[in-house]
Order: structure tokens, then sequence, then C-alpha cells
């Protein structure tokens, strides 16, 4: 779609469902780049009585619409402090931005509710997204984390 690829992957933590939409061509013409894109989801998502640190605030994580691997990968939600839009963009290292590439090919953002009861973490292979049990995660620091996942990926058995 002009640029755009991928759908929306919708990541409910509360109750561990995923699902995935295409992107809104409508709002794609309308509200341009990752930033404005991410801006419009969270925009229809949030009320004046949603809470920014409760599960109904989104987390976004979006990619532009003419997305390389190089560009800014674009994360977003509503501030805690004034529930307004606040973002950050990111260039990605080459790993991050191999991975965002193959994943993107799928997915053009991620999108985060709810709250999970225990640790998880989502991968996506081969297109297919899937929630892992992260409680062996838990209190590893991010360099030891990243190995277990590695590892766990590796030896995961095609479904």
């Amino acid at each position: 779609m002009n640029g755009y690829m991928g759908k929306v992957l919708h990541v409910d933590l509360s109750s561990g469902r995923l699902w995935d939409e295409a992107v809104n061509e409508d709002d794609a013409r309308a509200f341009v780049g990752g930033s404005g894109l991410a801006a419009r989801i969270i925009y229809d998502m949030i009320h004046e009585d949603t809470d920014p640190l409760g599960p109904q605030n989104p987390l976004v994580f979006m990619t532009g619409h003419l997305w390389a691997p190089q560009c800014l990968q674009q994360v977003a939600t509503a501030s805690a402090l004034f529930l307004h839009l606040l973002e950050s963009g990111a260039r990605p290292t080459a790993e991050v931005s191999s991975a965002l590439n193959c994943a993107s090919l799928v997915m053009m953002a991620l999108l985060f509710t709810g709250c999970s009861s225990k640790p998880v973490w989502l991968s996506i292979v081969e297109g297919k997204p899937q929630l892992h049990d992260g409680s062996s995660l838990w209190g590893s620091d991010s360099y030891a984390a990243q190995q277990m996942v590695r590892q766990a990926l590796a030896t995961r058995k095609p479904v």
C-alpha cells in the first residue's frame, strides 16, 4: 500500500491473545510515517479516564512507511504525566535492524495492551507470533536474557 508493508500485530498481555490486522489505508494517507500512525492508534485507544500506568494504555512499536534497515523506529505511548503522546525514535543496531527487517515483512507495528500475570516474551518466527513464558529470564541482565532467548529459539521445534 504505497510504501507501507505488513500489518499491525495486537498483543493483549492480559489474555495472551495475538491477532493482526491490515494498516488502515485512510489513516496511512492522513498520518504519514511511524510517528503519525502511532499517534493515531493511541488517540483511538485512549480516553480522558485512561490510567496512563494501567493496562489500557497502549505501547506501540512502529516502523516508518518507507522503512529501511537504518531508518528510525518509533516507540509511542500516552505519557503518564499528562496523558499526551510520548514517543521516542531510535536508530537500531545492525542486529536489531536485521531482525526488524524480517519481522516487518509481516508486521509494521507491534501494539501491546494489557498486563500479563507473569513475565512473557514475544517471538515472531517465519511470520508467526508467539508469547513465551519469561519466568526463567526474570532477574537476568539484558545480555544473559538475550542469550537465553536465542537458545530457546534455536532449540524450538517447528510447529
